[in-house]
């Protein structure tokens, strides 16, 4: 049945992760479902273990506060409402109970917004504020600012009836900026 099912798989270019698909078990050299992997050949031949997702999990929510970060990835896109220019920046809170969350913070780079990024891009990195030009894509699509260190004002807000974090500003890693618990 395992190879039957594996030729059928293989003759749409699909990989399979599990490893005993049809019950049969045996160790083709892949991943086991169990540990939650999936195989990337590439676009054509990606695969998720959907058995194994929990549909109802909700995102973890941080409590309210300032935390230390560092950026683990910026990418360059648009935005859903306005189709501005923006980057969406993943930041992983560095130490404490909740080092290694994520949280998520958005940068428009056009119209009312631009003021706000503006201000978080000096906080963070001056000389990348100092570019001339400015160019967001490159930026982002270069890498520039991975590993920069921060610190992110958190709170919480509902989005679709469920508690999520929502970064309210963003300071400099040294606390040069800091104002107090103003924002607590």
């Amino acid at each position: 049945m395992t190879r039957k099912i594996d030729e059928l798989l293989a003759g749409l270019g699909i990989t399979s992760i599990n490893n005993d698909i049809g019950g049969e078990g045996g160790d083709k050299g892949l991943a086991p479902a169990t540990e939650g992997a999936t195989v990337e050949d590439d676009d054509d031949n990606f695969v998720v273990p959907l058995d194994e997702v929990d549909e109802n999990a909700k995102f973890p929510v941080i409590p309210r506060g300032t935390y230390a970060c560092t950026i683990a990835s910026c990418e360059f896109g648009y935005s859903q409402n306005g189709g501005n220019p923006m980057w969406t920046l993943q930041l992983e809170v560095d130490g404490g109970e909740y080092a290694g969350s994520k949280l998520y913070s958005h940068w428009t780079w056009a119209g009312k917004a631009l003021p706000r990024s503006k201000k978080h891009l000096m906080s963070v990195a001056p000389d990348v504020a100092a570019m001339v030009p400015f160019k967001p894509k490159v930026i982002a699509d270069q890498g520039v600012m991975l590993g920069k260190k921060c610190r992110a004002q958190v709170d919480i807000r509902k989005y679709l009836g469920d508690n999520r974090n929502n970064v309210k500003g963003i300071l400099p890693a040294d606390g040069s900026a800091n104002t107090g618990n103003a924002f607590l």
